[in-house]
């Protein structure tokens, strides 16, 4: 008889722990799943800031370019200008 009532104990302590034990793996597999996500969102943030500062630093590259262009065709009209005032004005 005490043996029978310390089995039927056992039992379900064991019972109540693998109860525990699967609610666990089953909370752990929802928080495995909860971290993907949020790496997966996080992951796609990423890229879109990575994209973000290749559009806006290639942006700022053709705005240099374009500035750079602009100086240069400045100066050489500006060059262009005192030529053409030189030549009338000491070869006249």
């Amino acid at each position: 008889m005490f043996f029978r009532q310390a089995f039927d104990d056992e039992r379900l302590r064991s019972e109540h722990l693998e109860e525990q034990l699967n609610d666990m793996m089953e909370l752990h597999q929802h928080e495995v799943t909860n971290i993907k996500q949020v790496c997966s969102y996080f992951h796609l943030l990423y890229s879109f800031i990575c994209t973000d500062e290749f559009l806006a630093y290639s942006t700022n590259a053709f705005l240099f370019s374009q500035r750079s262009l602009a100086s240069s065709i400045s100066s050489f009209h500006f060059l262009l200008d005192h030529a053409l005032f030189f030549k009338l004005f000491y070869f006249v």
